[in-house]
């Protein structure tokens, strides 16, 4: 995709963002709708892709997000619309559930899970309504309303992914998608500042709570760079389907192959600098 509905020249997208609601209205987007398609075909209800830094794997999430939860008119002219009638059904069918975890670098334990208990709140307080509902109650209510007003034990807190999805279930009728970027970045920090045992056992409790057999959600993406062996942080829950960069599956859906590279280097009248840019990126 080259051209929006338009037909107008497509600039480059603004360097360091990630919001692909914002560019792929303006600036020049390679498609890869399709791995929603892929997605809602397979068996997977937790998946996890493993990439290095800087492969759009931030990008991906939003735009996924966007499209269990989001406008219909970002996704017309793209692969999946013209998927058929079975992917478009899916879109804005689910509420989303986004939390990113790239931020948690603070170098104490007590720093650290306060940057994550922070995200965590902020995305609980942004579904207040399905928490505050009627249809909602009993001791998993008080558990997550401590958690909003940020009052939450760590334990609550480590309930809480699982407890929200409940709710919003209970509220709206629809099970949410859980989408959880960088999930290892509050793992790695750990290990390097010395209280990994801690926020492996936190993490541990969180996944497992949202992502093991949870009724309440749709699905579950996670993106990160390290594979976690399943038998430490992921031991909790029922065999991911895990995507590293080293398998073929989905691969075409993070980075750029070949072929859009130089489909981009000609659109911008560049084709004559693609033995430099294989140079500098391969």
């Amino acid at each position: 995709m080259i051209l929006g509905k338009d037909n107008i020249e497509r600039l480059p997208p603004p360097v360091g963002t990630s919001d692909w609601a914002t560019f792929s209205r303006d600036s020049y987007c390679v498609d890869k709708t399709l791995i929603l398609k892929d997605l809602i075909d397979s068996s997977s209800r937790v998946v996890l892709f493993t990439r290095p830094r800087r492969f759009g794997k931030t990008t991906m999430m939003k735009m996924i997000g966007e499209f269990y939860d989001g406008d219909a008119s970002l996704f017309e002219d793209k692969k999946i619309w013209a998927a058929g009638e079975k992917y478009r059904a899916e879109q804005g069918a689910h509420p989303v559930i986004f939390l990113t975890f790239k931020d948690v670098k603070q170098t104490t334990v007590e720093e650290a899970f306060e940057k994550l208990s922070g995200e965590i709140l902020a995305e609980v307080w942004r579904f207040r309504e399905a928490v505050e509902s009627g249809c909602f109650s009993g001791i998993k209510k008080e558990k997550l309303l401590r958690v909003m007003h940020g009052k939450g034990s760590r334990i609550e807190l480590a309930e809480s992914l699982g407890l929200l999805c409940e709710a919003i279930e209970a509220h709206g009728g629809k099970k949410p998608v859980i989408l959880i970027d960088e999930y290892d970045q509050p793992i790695t920090t750990a290990s390097t500042y010395g209280f990994y045992d801690e926020m492996c056992s936190f993490m541990r409790v969180f996944l497992s709570g949202a992502l093991k057999d949870n009724a309440h959600c749709h699905v579950g993406i996670m993106t990160g760079v390290l594979r976690v062996a399943k038998e430490g942080i992921l031991s909790g829950l029922n065999n991911p389907a895990v995507w590293t960069v080293f398998e073929e599956s989905f691969s075409q859906y993070f980075g750029f192959t070949e072929a859009e590279v130089e489909a981009m280097a000609k659109y911008y009248g560049a084709a004559d600098k693609l033995p430099e840019i294989k140079a500098w990126y391969d």
